[in-house]
């Protein structure tokens, strides 16, 4: 087998280094630890039939996620709020995710009250970029089926950049 001139071997080398970076580069945005993070975004309201009106504001979301441990926020007004502290699941498949909440009203039997579900479907864009896609359904069971807050739901969906902690 020939030798190469020192010419193309450094060539050859500087190749394989860029190609190895890409690889490196694509594969570390597509693995489940490139969706652990602070993320942060305004989430538009979708509307069609069976989505209830939506609210007129929604604050902005910010979503920590580290491994199996998902906390959600909501910037009312300037405060910082988690919500549902501590009902978060997170199931992640590569770079996706869905991140739900399901809660009963715990000072009443399940059925004879309200429960909600709060789901969040993410995917990451790109490094900085979450895809998201948000879901809330209520259903307040002791209400009769006819009456607008009975049973709802809600969507929305955007996308939430990545903040540093630095910024949080």
């Amino acid at each position: 087998m020939p030798l190469l001139a020192p010419n193309r071997r450094l060539f050859l080398l500087a190749a394989s280094a860029v190609t190895m970076s890409a690889c490196a580069t694509a594969t570390a945005q597509t693995t489940e630890t490139g969706l652990d993070g602070y993320w942060e975004g305004a989430l538009e309201n979708v509307v069609g039939a069976g989505v209830a009106p939506p609210p007129t504001s929604f604050p902005p979301v910010r979503l920590f996620i580290y491994r199996d441990t998902v906390r959600v926020f909501m910037n009312d007004g300037g405060s910082v709020e988690e919500v549902k502290p501590g009902t978060f699941s997170i199931r992640r498949e590569g770079p996706n995710a869905v991140i739900t909440s399901i809660q009963s009203d715990p000072g009443n039997r399940i059925g004879t009250s309200w429960v909600e579900t709060w789901t969040f479907v993410v995917t990451l864009g790109d490094a900085d970029t979450l895809i998201v896609n948000y879901v809330r359904i209520v259903n307040n069971t002791s209400l009769p089926a006819g009456r607008d807050e009975a049973r709802f739901s809600q969507m929305r969906t955007g996308q939430l950049r990545r903040i540093y902690p630095a910024d949080v």
